[in-house]
Order: C-alpha cells, then sequence, then structure tokens
C-alpha cells in the first residue's frame, strides 16, 4: 500500500520539477547579460601601517579650584578694616584685611632707637679715645713723678730752704716760750695771747720739722704710696689710650646685631598688619568683622584661585590607558 503512495507521489513531483529547471535555464544567461552592463565598483587601496587606535573614555568627576587657602593673619589683634566681601576678584598682593597696628609701631620705635644706640656705641669705640682724654691721662702720670721725686730727690736749695723753715719756726717757738714763761706763774695763764702764741708757734714747729724730715728723710710707707699712684696713672694713660679689647668690641657688634633683630622683627609684625592676597583669585568667604580678634590660630578668609580643575576616578584597570596630559 505504501508503495503504491509513494509512486504517486514521484509522479505529480516530476513534471513540476521538470518545468522550474527549465525556468532556471532560460532566467541564466538574462542575468548574467544585466551583471556585464554594470560599471565596477571602485576600490581604495590603502598601505598598511602600525599606530594607535583612539578610544574614548567618558567618566564623571567634580569640578573644583587648583589653590584653595584659608588666610589667617601672622599677628594678632583687633580688626580695624577689612577690605574685600565674598565674591571679590582679588590680585596677589592686594591688601585684603587690616589689623589695629599702634602697639607694633611703637614696639618698632623702640627697637629702631635701640639699634641707633648700639650702633652710636660702636661707632664711638671705632674712633678711639679722644685727645683731650689722653692728655689728662698722661697729666697725671707727670704729677705723680713729680710728686715722687720732689720727695726723693732734695736740691741744695730745697734743703736750703727747709732747714731756714725750721729754724725760723724754732726761734719763733723759743721766742713765744719766753714771753709765756714770764707769766705762767701768775696762773690762770691759759687763755692769754702769750699761751694762745705758744701754741700757734708749737704747731708751726711741728709742721716745718715734718716737712723737713719728709724731704730729708722720707717714709718708705709713704713711698710706697707714692709708687702706687704713680702705677695707677700709668695704667689710666694706657686704658685711655687703648681703652678697648676685641672682646668689647664683639660684644658691642653683638648688640647691633640684636638690635637689628629687634628691629627686623617689630618691622615685619607691622608690616603683616595688613594681610595680602598670595595669588589671584576670588574670596570665597570672610570669617571676621571689624572689631573681632585676628590670630594666626583662626582662619580669616577662604581664597580660591581663578584656575579651574576636575578631579574624576578611572577605574583601576584602565590607568595604564591614562596620561598625564590626556
Amino acid at each position: 500500500m505504501q508503495q503504491k503512495l509513494w509512486r504517486n507521489l514521484l509522479l505529480i513531483l516530476l513534471p513540476t520539477l521538470f518545468i522550474i529547471g527549465c525556468n532556471a535555464a532560460e532566467a541564466a544567461p538574462e542575468a548574467q547579460t544585466m551583471a556585464d552592463e554594470r560599471p565596477p565598483a571602485p576600490v581604495e587601496i590603502s598601505r598598511a601601517e602600525t599606530g594607535n587606535i583612539a578610544a574614548t573614555l567618558n567618566y564623571a568627576g567634580d569640578l573644583q579650584p587648583t589653590q584653595e587657602l584659608m588666610l589667617v593673619s601672622i599677628v594678632s589683634g583687633a580688626v580695624e578694616e577689612v577690605m574685600v566681601e565674598a565674591g571679590d576678584k582679588v590680585r596677589a598682593g592686594d591688601p585684603v584685611l587690616r589689623v589695629v597696628d599702634t602697639t607694633y609701631k611703637a614696639q618698632l620705635k623702640q627697637a629702631e632707637a635701640g639699634l641707633s644706640a648700639a650702633q652710636a656705641n660702636l661707632m664711638k669705640m671705632q674712633k678711639g679715645p679722644r685727645d683731650e682724654q689722653i692728655e689728662m691721662a698722661r697729666a697725671a702720670v707727670d704729677a705723680a713723678n713729680a710728686q715722687l721725686r720732689g720727695i726723693t730727690t732734695l736740691t741744695d736749695d730745697e734743703a736750703t730752704v727747709a732747714a731756714a723753715n725750721l729754724a725760723q719756726a724754732e726761734a719763733a717757738l723759743r721766742l713765744t716760750q719766753y714771753e709765756y714763761d714770764k707769766i705762767k706763774w701768775a696762773g690762770q695763764v691759759g687763755q692769754t695771747p702769750q699761751a694762745l702764741q705758744l701754741q700757734q708757734a708749737t704747731i708751726a714747729y711741728e709742721t716745718a720739722k715734718s716737712g723737713y724730715n719728709l724731704q730729708a728723710h722720707p717714709d718708705e710707707s709713704v713711698l710706697a704710696q707714692l709708687r702706687a699712684g704713680i702705677r695707677q696713672a700709668e695704667m689710666n694713660l694706657k686704658l685711655a689710650e687703648d681703652p678697648f679689647t676685641e672682646e668689647d668690641f664683639a660684644l658691642v657688634r653683638a648688640n647691633v646685631a640684636q638690635a637689628e633683630g629687634a628691629v627686623a622683627l617689630a618691622q615685619y609684625q607691622v608690616d603683616n598688619a595688613v594681610m595680602r592676597a598670595p595669588f589671584d583669585g576670588v574670596v570665597s568667604q570672610v570669617f571676621v568683622t571689624v572689631g573681632s580678634v585676628a590670630s594666626p590660630q583662626s582662619p580669616a578668609i577662604k581664597l580660591i584661585s581663578n584656575d579651574l580643575e576636575v578631579i574624576v576616578n578611572a577605574p583601576e584597570n584602565q590607568m595604564v590607558s591614562l596620561r598625564d596630559d590626556q
């Protein structure tokens, strides 16, 4: 039964397949003819080269200034003037805030006065002693030597004068003693002129005798005192001629350097009583007002730069593909 069914199907399909084949044979020459009539397609030929393949990577980022700084006052003090507001543009060096500087200016004047005094002292030392001081010291040495010579070296004339003075004083004493002896028997003679004259003559005689003995036979203790006076006068002369040592100059120069440092510090404080912008930018925030206290510990103004930059977070596996100048 099945064989009969297959036979019938073949009988039906064979004529159909024959018709399709004939149509295809007729259409093939026509398609070839149409293909031959088309123009040739243009072809571009390029040389193969090696190079980088550009790729575009998209990231999300944050836009922020390249510089951002909290400005603080270097010196402490009450705010006298705020010269900017939030949003103001400033240039590098523009004043933005002023602190009361009365105390700092007074300290500067005091430091300058100290420096002037130290410099004047150094100049005085460098000029050396005055001629008048040296002459006075030399005169003192000469006087001390003359005094010693006057005692130890007695000329004939001086010896004659000293002996004459002693003899005169002795004669006056004898005369007054003679006159006193005339009345001493009467008693109560202590207040008489004769008694007073005797007393004066006695003093004059002792003085003349002491002067004569000092000139003729000076006491060693007196000589030692005079020699000590000469040494002191000579030392004073040496100090007058060369009064300063290298240590003295070093100390004075150190005082000058210290005074210069004090002036520099005081000037630094006066200069920094005015706060200035360190770079071109825009005032972002102002934290102080007139009358409030500015100090190195508290921010006064927030300043941001005009230049901006974008901060992005790139995946780690793409970092090798990125460069600084991209």
